[in-house]
């Protein structure tokens, strides 16, 4: 049987489509993912709390005990208790790598502390009265004061800081920028410093006419710079709640919704670096909440459903063509997740007209539809395909913001046509669908996918198929005499006519079953068996396919350090790509190197030289140094290429590298250690650990 068809089937069919809350990913249709904050009650009421570089929470009682609580095993641990601390009324904590600093609201001192001893080290002078804040940031120990003004201790020299504020209720520090909440004459303000310098560029200072939401104004209450951007605690000033919100440089934006006034916020990224946690202390008993950042499936900005919808416009090249059939692949699907079809047909490919309006203008002004027609866009179809950037280089009348804006207007005036006014296919996942009443030169097709947070189906491939031509025409003309049985037996002998059609186009496209690149994911693993490189299941399948199509050039390799390095590199580059999908491949080499018996030659000492020998226990070994590792399973799945790529006459270790590093076990010289000029402060030294005694020089 003989028909035309067209498929959308690549990324770059996909981008064709109109596409709202639907992203491209692993070369089908799924929903969009967004980051969302999820809290949690830490159960827990302090008198403030702060989080080191790792991001570990420190949290200090009003009694004056410092507990730490490590997010990774949610377990709370108690470092000191009150009998231990000569705290009278801690008011204000912050942290560095490896000190807890604590303030004194009975003298104004700055007491620290070791987490990794359990007990104090000592008072920091201060010239501070009434310490209320405190951030450590680069070895800068900043306090704001109740006496309204920002007074800064360091190991070196300290900037020379002379600013004064109204009524300072917060403050935030990063990357040498300074960041005070002040409530002034005017109302409650961010102020922006740099240096010794306030900053008055741009939009700050922060003020009224800025804290303001699609969802109503706001009062901010609390600051934090958990990363690049701005994000603030806040209360709305209808008093309908509070909220976080944060700052994108030009407007803020709810990220997420509180129970209670948060009067205190920190936050710090966490170990994959693309999300963030913050801690909060909300209400009158100043409560520790966590708020984690977490990567779900997006909402529909309009209908507030987990749903997606994708459009597109088949053409079969002339007028008055009968439709056959569409097929969906659909490779992803579950019980809480469905995929629904509409279609209509039609000959005009100009959708939603502007000429005539018939379903609307997608609420554009007469002048704005003016300026689109001069620029050669007739319909909300032309619309909502159009090239926002390409668009606004044909007009100076309008940005690309603004028509950006159009266009996803006129993508939701054609779903919200296509759900009152085309075809609903009535099953749910419809893999093969036997078009009805579908005449015209265009075909155009409405594809909804619905989700949950965690779930969303994926669409592989869409193939629409013309005209419509069945086996009755084989028949005698007496089964086509009747209008009623004639309608009858084209949907009965459909069913047939679909099978044999899609046999011989499996026939046809057999040879996609051995191209890495093409063969179906449900038929992956069996190439895999094929090509015996099933070792690696577990891996992304855009590594699978690399690895399948590698595979001539990486067994000649096999067993050799360069064929367990290409390997190495073709897993991590995937495992680590961006949101692009594009691999880091710069990242990827700094990130991997061996340590064989030979690299040792070099060392003169024995005793150096057996620090690094304790890795390689005999001439036919070696050491990978690789990471940090963005989860266990990562690290899990080097360690099995190491296990499997390896002779089985040599001995390997996987030694991994990690942000932080203990002295002497996972230190890696350039890679997460760097020699620095030794440096002695008086003020500061630590017996034991800073300094140690040793004999003084004899006289002769």
């Amino acid at each position: 049987m003989e028909f035309s068809y067209s498929t959308a089937t690549s990324e770059a069919d996909w981008r064709e489509w109109v596409r709202r809350n639907v992203a491209i990913v692993d070369g089908g249709l799924s929903l969009e993912r967004t980051t969302s904050i999820r809290e949690s009650d830490l159960g827990v009421s302090v008198v403030d709390h702060a989080v080191d570089p790792t991001g570990v929470l420190y949290t200090v009682s009003e009694s004056g005990a410092l507990y730490r609580y490590d997010p990774a095993t949610d377990l709370h641990q108690r470092l000191l208790d009150e009998s231990e601390s000569s705290l009278e009324r801690p008011c204000a904590a912050c942290a560095s790598d490896d000190r807890v600093y604590i303030a004194d609201a009975s003298d104004g001192s700055i007491v620290t502390m070791s987490p990794r001893l359990g007990r104090e080290l000592g008072q920091l002078p201060c010239e501070a009265t009434d310490p209320r804040t405190l951030e450590f940031v680069d070895g800068v120990l900043y306090v704001l004061d109740g006496d309204d003004r920002l007074v800064t201790v360091g190991d070196e020299e300290p900037p020379t800081v002379d600013w004064w504020f109204q009524s300072p209720i917060d403050l935030a520090v990063r990357a040498g920028r300074i960041y005070v909440l002040d409530e002034t004459s005017e109302g409650v303000t961010i102020r922006a410093f740099r240096g010794d310098e306030e900053r008055r560029d741009g939009p700050y200072p922060l003020s009224a006419e800025h804290f303001t939401t699609p969802v109503g104004s706001f009062t901010p209450t609390a600051v934090a710079v958990p990363s690049e951007t701005l994000v603030v605690a806040g209360t709305f000033d209808d008093g309908s709640g509070h909220g976080l919100f944060e700052w994108d440089g030009s407007s803020f934006s709810l990220r997420h919704g509180l129970d209670h006034q948060c009067v205190d916020l920190v936050g710090r990224p966490t170990d994959d670096r693309a999300r963030r946690v913050f801690y909060a202390l909300c209400g009158d008993d100043r409560t520790s909440y966590a708020l984690r950042e977490v990567s779900e499936y997006a909402r529909h900005p309009k209908r507030d459903r987990h749903v997606g919808v994708a459009i597109h416009r088949f053409d079969a090249g002339r007028d008055a063509v009968e439709w056959h059939r569409l097929v969906l692949d659909i490779a992803r699907s579950t019980a809480s997740t469905q995929v629904r079809l509409r279609y209509a047909a039609m000959d005009d490919p100009s959708i939603g007209s502007f000429e005539t309006g018939e379903i609307g203008t997608g609420g554009l002004e007469r002048g704005a539809i003016d300026a689109l027609r001069e620029s050669g866009v007739e319909s909300l179809w032309d619309l909502a395909t159009a090239d926002p950037a390409a668009l606004a280089a044909r007009t100076d009348r309008y940005d690309t913001t603004t028509i950006r804006t159009w266009c996803e207007a006129a993508g939701e005036t054609l779903a919200d046509h296509a759900d009152d006014h085309w075809t609903l296919v009535e099953a749910v996942d419809p893999t093969d669908t036997l078009l009805r009443d579908a005449t015209g030169r265009y075909l155009y097709v409405a594809v909804e996918l619905v989700g949950t947070p965690t779930a969303a189906p994926r669409i592989d491939g869409v193939t629409a198929y013309c005209p419509r031509r069945t086996y009755l025409r084989y028949l005698p003309e007496v089964y086509q005499a009747d209008d009623r049985s004639t309608a009858f037996l084209e949907r009965f002998l459909s069913v047939f006519e679909t099978s044999f059609v899609d046999i011989e186009t499996e026939i046809e496209d057999v040879s996609r079953y051995v191209d890495p690149a093409g063969v179906p994911s449900e038929s992956l693993e069996w190439l895999e068996t094929w090509l015996a490189a099933d070792e690696y299941r577990s891996w992304p399948e855009s590594a699978r396919r690399e690895f399948l199509a590698r595979a001539p050039e990486l067994y000649r390799k096999r067993g050799t350090k360069a064929g367990l390095r290409a390997i190495l590199e073709l897993y991590l580059s995937h495992a680590t790509a961006g949101s692009d999908g594009e691999s880091d491949t710069a990242d990827v080499d700094r990130r991997l190197f061996f340590l064989e018996p030979g690299d040792l030659d070099p060392i003169e000492t024995e005793a150096a030289r057996a620090e690094f020998a304790s890795l390689l226990p005999g001439r036919r070994s070696f050491a990978l140094c690789c990471g940090p590792f963005a989860s266990d399973g990562e690290r899990e799945a080097v360690e099995h290429i190491v296990e499997t790529e390896t002779p089985a006459h040599v001995t390997p270790q996987v030694m991994p590298i990690e942000d932080e590093f203990t002295l002497g076990v996972d230190t890696f010289l350039g890679v997460n250690s760097v020699l620095r000029p030794r440096a002695f402060a008086m003020g500061d030294a630590v017996l034991g650990e800073d300094t140690v005694l040793g004999p003084g020089p004899t006289a002769e």
